[in-house]
């Protein structure tokens, strides 16, 4: 990842980390994501794998 000052805009960044930006492999992505959407924090960066 490049380094970017996360502290200037109060947003959290959440990476899927996927073999391909297909819509399908994406979309495996979304039930880990719903899991831990009420833990991430503002200003930081996230990386989801499956």
């Amino acid at each position: 990842m490049f380094q970017q000052n996360l502290d200037r805009y109060p947003v959290s960044i959440v990476v899927f980390n996927s073999k391909t930006s297909k819509i399908e492999e994406l979309e495996s992505f979304i039930p880990i994501f719903k899991s831990q959407i009420s833990s991430f924090e503002k200003n930081k960066a996230y990386l989801l794998e499956k």
